[in-house]
């Protein structure tokens, strides 16, 4: 650098621009002489202008202030301290622009350079200023070269299509870097080239594709399944591959061009569209429509012709682009009939139609859209078949290139479906001919795992759900029938449950659980009324609950524990169990009654309690509850009574079962009879205490005392007793009148029970001698007699045998209660006497209690059996007292139905007197709303005349329907 002596000359303005696109900035250096004028002189900038404005204003704000503040006179130290604050207030207020002018600025001294600005490209420099120094460092005036059109497109060009080739061609040694490529495409852009680029892009993309698809065409001519599949495939993978590199290269005109300007989106969605169209051949049918409306000069059809070549680059069906051109065929039209030209345009669409047939045949024969489809779906075939060394991945890219494609829903999935539907609709009934149910669920549940595991598991999600049901059409709904009267009695009689819970399984998938649950609604009422129309079993509750405890299991095991499964089995009960319902509650009584007796042999006593809850469930579905009752009160008083009872407490938890049915004047009733009965004990004990030992017999006795109306009424029967009998009642009777004044005792003795003592002989079988040995005693038996079989032993003390006259005259008996005692006597069960009657044609063998009219020949010969033998001590014979016959059933039963009138009548009162006045049909409906009695119309007419002849109610003389109440 030269130095220049300082003159007063005004020196000239220097201008310097770089035409250089990079260089931008300009460094100038300045005298000394001129920076200290700029020290002097420095421009204030409107910044600090405003804010000396401010200062100034705040300034004098500040001394109207302090003016208006005079201080106080008098004192000088008050005035000095003053002073120092308004001093110090100055100073405070002073700006800090002002202070930073007054402080001097240290600067090191650098010889040369002064001053450094940043000039942009064209600005002018020094105008107002006249600079004595000027030096420029750093610039270089070098001129880029113009790059002309034609010589892009021959060199530049021609080195990337080069290179897009030999990415195609998979070679793995490049000619040329990727760095250099895409440095020549962001050139190339930049001046303005993008949409040449891309037009040659995919031309040549596009031949590529359509060349590779030729020779597939040439190879697959004769055989189109697998091969074919493999080849795509192949050409698909080195097509992503190659437009992996391809879009690196290119990276800056996607970015620029491509994902700003065109609808196509990307390069990866023009990659595709290439080769969907490529694969169905529709971009030899795109160039011939672009050539025909190149012919026309008119300007729509031109605007129409850009369209469509925007529309080859969007990523939708085929169909609509189809579409579109239609539209645009028919706009031509009528353009044409408007310009006059119709006749011409008919000639031109003939050809047209003509070209565009054999075009399509071309696009048909070209087209490997379906061969592909057909051989993915023989591929899938082979699966169905469960073929072995199948290459899944080659069946995983297959529906990958659809589904990239958008090629999988419109073209692939409805020949799918149709062709899975087709096959399983074949083989569902061959599979179904061939095996047994239990075979065809297996094989159902087996086709559903390999269509979601191994095929629909490449699919899209959407595809699952509606092949699923396809398979469910197929295979179950069309055989539901034939499943369900094939596959559900016999798996419930098996006791199948796996195989029984698939079959749910399956028809609940289709139909739900009302088919299936109106057949276990027949299949249970069957079942059900088998066992109740069965009159020879013995223990039908017994096998209607097993049948119970079979059904439920099966609806929680099997059925998912479904309430609807609960409902139909409390419905198919109740509709079986009604058929017979006065026989259903008397069984179900006697079962009680079993219960009671002899529960604890069989049961525990919770599970005694857990049969107890399920037969008054049962009972709860029958109408005549009413029947039950008055047979359970019967057997109550017998258990009490005869003392059968197993326990007190069990007799008491029954009756809390009950209240479910009875009312609260019932159980008051059954209540009472148990007061009854500790009465009883503790009036037993003060009669043991009172009556001295000498008047007392030997034995011991138990005597209860019944309030009459709440326990059964018994018919008395007359017999004379021992002596001893009759002075342990008549010393109770006394007791008993001395305590409760103007009451009544009576005796009943068909109630009374004993127990008796007897030696047997003791057996010699070698001498044939059934005498005792001296010195031994014979064998002792306990026997469990009534008091009229008691009288009838104890005439065997005094002689050896008695005729029938002769017992009825001695005991003064009546013959039937003779006859009933005496058959309980000689039964083979216990057969203490024996018949000697050679006229008689009676074998003990065939006697039963239960023949009530059977009648013995008056010379009838008893005497006591010698070859008595039991292995029991004691022996039960008081089976007279425990079971009922005929003629007491019937009683039972005109008893409840006499009941049963009586509340009809109370019924009908009770309505007519709230009424007044009601016609017959609301009266009736009204009737089988309040009782729950089963009952028919005629009962209901035959107590309305009855109440009509009784004059509670009255006819109205007009109307005979209507009914009045008389009070």
């Amino acid at each position: 650098m030269s130095r220049r002596t300082k003159t007063k000359k005004k020196t000239s303005k220097a201008v310097f621009f770089s035409k250089q696109k990079n260089s931008d900035i300009i460094i100038i250096e300045d005298s000394p002489v001129q920076q200290k004028s700029r020290k002097r002189k420095k421009p204030i900038s409107s910044k600090e202008q405003k804010k000396t404005k401010k200062t100034k204003e705040k300034k004098k704000k500040h001394t109207k202030k302090t003016k208006k503040k005079k201080p106080k006179l008098g004192n000088k130290n008050n005035q000095r301290v003053e002073s120092l604050k308004l001093k110090k207030l100055r100073r405070l207020n002073q700006p800090k622009k002002e202070k930073e002018k007054n402080k001097t600025i240290k600067t090191p001294h650098i010889s040369g350079l002064k001053r450094r600005t940043r000039i942009t490209q064209g600005q002018i420099i020094g105008l107002n200023s006249t600079p004595k120094k000027l030096i420029i460092k750093g610039l270089s005036f070098q001129r880029n070269p113009i790059v002309d059109k034609e010589t892009i497109k021959e060199n530049t060009w021609k080195r990337l299509s080069k290179a897009v080739k030999e990415i195609q061609n998979n070679e793995k040694l490049l000619s040329f870097s990727c760095e250099e490529l895409y440095k020549t495409v962001e050139n190339l852009c930049n001046n303005n080239y993008s949409k040449e680029i891309y037009e040659k892009l995919t031309k040549q993309i596009s031949l590529h594709l359509a060349s590779r698809f030729q020779r597939i065409r040439d190879q697959t001519k004769n055989s189109r399944e697998l091969n074919l599949l493999e080849l795509v495939v192949q050409l698909w993978k080195s097509h992503t591959n190659s437009m992996f590199l391809i879009k690196q290269v290119f990276l800056f005109l996607n970015q620029t061009y491509v994902l700003q300007r065109l609808p196509i989106g990307s390069l990866t969605n023009m990659s595709l569209v290439l080769f969907r169209d490529s694969l169905t051949c529709k971009n030899n049918n795109n160039n011939n429509n672009k050539n025909n409306n190149n012919n026309n000069n008119n300007n729509h059809q031109r605007g129409t012709a850009n369209e469509n070549e925007k529309e080859n680059h969007d990523l939708q069906d085929i169909e609509i682009e189809i579409d579109k051109e239609i539209v645009n065929e028919i706009e031509k039209e009528n353009l044409f009939f408007h310009n006059g030209l119709l006749d011409n345009q008919k000639l031109n669409n003939t050809k047209k139609t003509k070209e565009s047939t054999s075009n399509n045949k071309k696009i048909k024969e070209n087209n490997l859209l379906d061969p592909l489809i057909q051989s993915i779906l023989i591929f899938i075939q082979r699966i169905r078949f469960k073929q072995e060394n199948l290459d899944m991945d080659l069946f995983k890219h297959g529906l990958e290139i659809l589904s990239d494609c958008k090629l999988f829903f419109k073209e692939f999935q409805p020949k799918f479906f149709e062709e899975t539907r087709q096959f399983y609709k074949r083989q569902g009934g061959k599979v179904l001919e061939k095996n047994d149910i239990i075979q065809y669920l297996n094989y159902i549940q087996e086709t559903l795992n390999l269509e979601i595991k191994e095929i629909t598991a490449y699919m899209p999600i959407s595809t699952k759900t509606p092949i699923i049901g396809i398979l469910e059409d197929m295979l179950i709904r069309e055989n539901i029938e034939m499943l369900l009267n094939l596959g559900l009695t016999p798996l419930i009689n098996l006791n199948d449950f796996s195989n029984l819970k698939l079959l749910y399984k399956m028809i609940f998938r289709v139909d739900g659980d009302e088919g299936i649950s109106k057949r276990f609604y027949n299949y249970s009422n069957t079942e059900i009324r088998k066992i109740v129309c069965n009159a020879t079993s013995k223990s039908i509750i017994e096998s209607l609950l097993q049948l119970e405890d079979q059904l439920i299991k099966i609806i929680t095991n099997c059925f998912d524990n479904h309430q609807i499964f609960r409902d139909k089995l409390k419905s198919a009960f109740e509709n079986s169990l009604n058929i017979q319902q006065n026989k259903m509650s008397i069984l179900l009584e006697k079962y009680f009654h079993e219960l009671l007796q002899k529960g604890f042999k069989k049961y525990k006593e919770e599970e005694i309690i857990t049969r107890f809850e399920r037969c008054i469930s049962l009972l709860q579905l029958i109408n005549t509850k009413d029947v039950f009752l008055a047979f359970y009160k019967n057997d109550l008083a017998k258990r009490l009574i005869l003392n059968t009872t197993c326990s007190f407490e069990l007799e008491k938890e029954a009756i809390v079962k009950l209240q479910k049915i009875i009312d609260s004047e019932e159980k008051q009733t059954y209540d009472r009879m148990f007061k009854d009965i500790q009465i009883s004990n503790d009036m037993l004990i003060e009669f043991k205490q009172k009556i001295p030992k000498v008047d007392f017999p030997k034995f011991e006795a138990k005597i209860y005392i019944l309030t009459q109306g709440l326990w059964p009424s018994y018919k008395p029967i007359p017999l004379v007793l021992p002596q001893y009998f009759l002075n342990l009642q008549n010393n109770f009777k006394k007791l008993y009148l001395s305590k409760h004044n103007g009451r009544r005792i009576h005796f009943q003795n068909s109630l009374c029970h004993c127990s008796l003592s007897w030696n047997l002989p003791i057996n010699d079988k070698k001498r044939g001698n059934r005498k005792p040995k001296r010195g031994k005693k014979g064998k002792k038996k306990e026997l469990l007699v009534s008091l009229i079989q008691t009288t009838i032993l104890l005439k065997f003390n005094e002689d050896e045998s008695y005729t029938l006259s002769q017992l009825k005259s001695v005991l003064q008996i009546d013959e039937i209660p003779l006859t009933r005692n005496l058959l309980a006597l000689i039964q083979k069960k216990s057969p203490v006497l024996s018949l000697e009657n050679s006229n008689s044609s009676i074998s003990q063998s065939n006697l039963s209690i239960n023949d009530i009219d059977f009648r013995f020949n008056p010379e009838t010969v008893f005497k006591l059996n010698s070859d008595f033998s039991s292995k029991n001590r004691k022996v039960k014979v008081n089976s007279v007292q425990i079971i009922e016959t005929k003629k007491e059933k019937k009683k039972i039963k005109q008893r409840v139905f006499q009941e049963r009138k009586q509340a009809l009548d109370a019924c009908i009162v009770r309505i007519m007197k709230s009424t007044k006045s009601l016609d017959h049909k609301s009266l009736v409906s009204q009737i089988f709303h309040q009782i729950k009695i089963p009952l028919k119309q005629s009962e209901i007419k035959h107590r309305i005349e009855s109440l009509i002849s009784r004059e509670y109610i009255t006819r109205d003389d007009k109307d005979m329907q209507l009914y009045h109440y008389l009070a």
